[in-house]
């Protein structure tokens, strides 16, 4: 398969570097590799990724009032983060909303790009370091005989978070030059990691994807079609976020249809309503430490209640508060509606999946399992006024 290199510009490669440095351990610290620099070496690795980003700024820095407001918007959430958690959860995230607003002035496309080519180098890394021993291939049995394959990584479903990942960036970079065989490729790749870690989410909606994308290759007209569904998509991360709720909150064993679907979800619906009854919700959020099936660096598993909240809209709103979900929705909506007016209706697309993905996975909620985070800083903190102010120069520019 043949695998294109981006081409990258003098005034992005401290962005790039940074990123690629930040992606590699991200995706490491969620495999069996995470033991060999966990604790203060992966903290000192992420200072430098971030220093790397002030230095591109300084630099290269351009602002306007719309890349002003998004800095402030950030930091906002960035201050409501770091007052609630801690370890490594907090300071990836931080991370990510840095990274959003570094990246407004380089093309998505591009970064997505880079992530496919070194996502399926360290994927392929991994997994082939846990069948030849270099690191543990967990194998779990539940009580209904589900056998689960880790293939290196600390829970089963990482790896397939990774893979889906890249087969929705390659369909919305190449759209409908997307090759056959590729389409093909990705089929089977995604087949054999569920196979091997039964993760039916991930395998479904890249199935999906891929199906639409065969479709729209043998009629692209269709993509422009339906107005009012990409409409209803604007509004996807909202209306998720309030289906999410209403499921929960109203939800009752005793009605047949609502247990049947509390099921079907895995006891979600369920364990997330436990999670508001027990830590409620509040402004600025709480530290809340659910128990789940994922193992740590050195393979343990904790031994407590399974009270995990996979639902990822309930668990920001309880984490991070009302106000960081407030800007959560708000940043996806806008970027949603700036999509759609600019007919990037893959994009479009991709963020309908991912805010449906939402409601019962959290895994979306980190960059290297959800590169289109990327899209809110190419589309809405992207300097389109003619004058930008550059730290570099100390004067304004006409652009």
């Amino acid at each position: 398969m043949k695998i294109s290199i981006p081409k990258i510009r003098s005034s992005e490669r401290p962005f790039f570097i940074s990123y690629g440095i930040f992606m590699t351990f991200s995706i490491l610290s969620s495999s069996f590799y995470f033991k060999y620099f966990i604790g203060t070496p992966f903290k000192l690795i992420l200072v430098l990724c971030v220093v790397l980003l002030v230095y591109q700024e300084i630099t290269f820095g351009k602002y306007t009032l719309k890349s002003l407001a998004g800095a402030v918007l950030c930091i906002i959430s960035i201050l409501t983060i770091w007052r609630v958690s801690t370890g490594a959860t907090q300071n990836t995230v931080i991370c990510i909303l840095i990274y959003v607003f570094c990246a407004r002035h380089i093309s998505f496309d591009k970064i997505g790009g880079f992530t496919i080519i070194l996502t399926t180098f360290l994927v392929a890394f991994i997994i082939i370091s846990s069948y030849i021993g270099i690191i543990d291939n967990h194998i779990s049995i539940s009580s209904l005989g589900r056998v689960r394959e880790y293939l290196g990584f600390r829970y089963a479903l990482f790896g397939p978070a990774l893979i889906f990942n890249i087969t929705a960036l390659d369909i919305c970079i190449n759209k409908t030059a997307i090759k056959w065989k590729k389409l093909l490729f990705y089929f089977m790749v995604n087949f054999w990691i569920f196979e091997k870690t039964n993760s039916r989410l991930a395998f479904y909606l890249a199935v999906l994807l891929i199906v639409g994308s065969a479709v729209l290759k043998y009629k692209p007209m269709l993509i422009t079609k339906g107005k009012i569904i990409y409409r209803l998509m604007i509004f996807s991360f909202i209306i998720t976020f309030l289906g999410s709720m209403y499921l929960t909150i109203t939800f009752n064993p005793n009605i047949k249809w609502q247990n049947e679907l509390n099921m079907i979800f895995e006891k979600r619906l369920s364990l997330g309503q436990a999670s508001l009854l027990e830590n409620g919700v509040s402004l600025f959020g709480d530290e809340i430490n659910w128990v789940g099936n994922g193992l740590d660096a050195y393979g343990n598993k904790n031994l407590g209640t399974y009270t995990y909240v996979d639902n990822l809209y309930i668990q920001i709103l309880q984490h991070y508060g009302i106000v960081f979900t407030v800007l959560f929705l708000a940043l996806f909506t806008a970027t949603l509606v700036q999509c759609y007016r600019q007919k990037q209706y893959y994009l479009v697309i991709a963020l309908f999946f991912m805010a449906g993905h939402g409601m019962v996975d959290d895994l979306i909620l980190y960059m290297h399992y959800n590169t289109f985070w990327f899209v809110i800083g190419t589309n809405l903190f992207k300097t389109l006024n003619k004058k930008t102010f550059s730290w570099r120069r100390g004067e304004h520019k006409d652009g």
